[in-house]
């Protein structure tokens, strides 16, 4: 009965995830098929077009990114791309049962939910973090000379909470981090209940022709994003413990591909993932733990915000973001430590977050929506402080979105409590 569900997944890549997805419900012998539209920079996996129109659009889509200040020619790209999208979404109908989407993507920016709905099409829905993260909430909007005016975030915002909306209206299952999730009007699953599927192990020796050793502790550090990685703070708590007589190779890769930074994760001694962040495990951190080489990660969250269990929660070195020096300390000098975590890293992802396994509790999921996990209630979100920047700088921000638009412009009147919450911590009466 398995075989006879075919499952549909798209439509842009996520860090390799859906690649990734792919394979695991290829592994347990159901028929799926990751349709990828844009060629991701990072080159995760080779593209493999199975549809004329699935190659034109994505052709489309890379002239578009080229040519995004000429409008006109912009419009004329826009229109080729629906008219081709058409036949590709009629196939989709015809062959599959299952549709999971990324984010709030779809084939027609999420206006054909209520046809699959009506065609009785299961529709899910799984969010990575800035796919649902509100925009004011989010650093990379925020970060050096890109940064968004508040115009423009009450814009884009208003655009999130309607998608989200939407979404939440046809979707039969959403999938969530409820740390990011706050714009969510029903219940959620818990981004750690499935879990991330982990990439295929790389054999050393395709990179290492003979055994690589070296004195120091190598540190490797890949952000896709410095500014709202802390790299540069990163970079300078290095520098002061090299001062301080520490011995340490210290590897930094930005804008690499796939395989580059796997290169240098098997020569690691520990990863840096990032300073700001609302998970304990995400990206680098997930493929650094599947050769067994911990991550130091920093964060505002605590583990009470994931919804679920402490046994799903994936270990890592976890600490707020000034206590980062006495985490790198702890993994350089304690080397039975920095092993040991390594080790429980790479034992949780390959036994919880393995393809064929994650997979799994998808399709699980999806037939059985009650029966083994503990949904969540989006009114339980207290998380208020996003990803990407400090604290200081999101309450100065905050401050003057909200002098400007209002309360109202955070678009969560539906959960008052964590509004009394975002109140109390932000605004500038209460911080005087």
């Amino acid at each position: 009965m398995i075989k006879q569900r075919k499952i549909f997944i798209g439509i842009g890549e996520i860090a390799g995830i859906l690649g990734r997805l792919e394979s695991g419900f290829t592994e347990a012998g159901v028929y799926a098929q990751f349709c990828e539209l844009v060629e991701h920079p990072f080159a995760y996996k080779k593209i493999t077009s199975v549809l004329f129109c699935q190659n034109i659009i994505r052709k489309i889509n890379s002239l578009l990114k080229k040519n995004k200040k000429n409008k006109v020619y912009s419009i004329f790209l826009i229109f080729l791309r629906i008219l081709f999208t058409g036949p590709l979404f009629i196939n989709a109908i015809i062959k599959y049962n299952i549709f999971i989407f990324a984010g709030c993507s779809s084939f027609f920016k999420l206006k054909e939910l209520w046809l699959l709905k009506l065609l009785k099409k299961k529709i899910v829905f799984i969010f990575f973090g800035s796919d649902s993260r509100p925009v004011y909430l989010n650093g990379r909007y925020f970060a050096g000379e890109s940064a968004i005016s508040n115009k423009r975030c009450f814009i884009l915002t208003k655009k999130q909470k309607k998608n989200i909306r939407c979404i939440n209206k046809w979707a039969d299952v959403i999938i969530d981090n409820p740390a990011s999730g706050i714009f969510h009007e029903k219940a959620i699953v818990p981004f750690y209940n499935i879990g991330i599927p982990i990439p295929e192990i790389i054999p050393e020796d395709m990179f290492l022709k003979e055994k690589v050793s070296f004195e120091s502790v190598r540190i490797l550090h890949a952000p896709s994003m410095p500014a709202c990685k802390g790299t540069f703070i990163i970079r300078k708590e290095i520098d002061n413990l090299i001062k301080d007589g520490y011995k340490i190779d210290y590897i930094e890769l930005s804008g690499v591909s796939f395989l580059e930074v796997q290169k240098e994760i098997l020569k690691s001694d520990f990863i840096i993932d990032q300073l700001y962040s609302d998970t304990t495990l995400a990206g680098i951190a997930v493929e650094a733990a599947t050769y067994g080489k911990p991550a130091v990660v920093c964060g505002y969250v605590e583990k009470t915000d994931f919804g679920v269990h402490e046994e799903l929660i994936p270990p890592s070195e976890f600490v707020k973001p000034e206590d980062l020096k006495t985490a790198i300390i702890k993994l350089i000098e304690d080397k039975e430590y920095r092993i040991l975590l390594g080790k429980k890293a790479e034992v949780f992802v390959k036994n919880r977050w393995n393809k064929k396994k994650v997979a799994m509790n998808l399709l699980s999921l999806i037939y059985n929506p009650s029966k083994k996990i503990k949904m969540y209630d989006p009114q339980q979100i207290r998380y208020i402080w996003g990803w990407g920047q400090t604290k200081e700088v999101l309450i100065k921000r905050l401050q003057e979105y909200i002098d400007k638009y209002g309360t109202s412009a955070l678009f969560i009147d539906d959960k008052p409590e964590l509004l009394e919450l975002i109140e109390k911590s932000v605004l500038k009466e209460n911080n005087v």
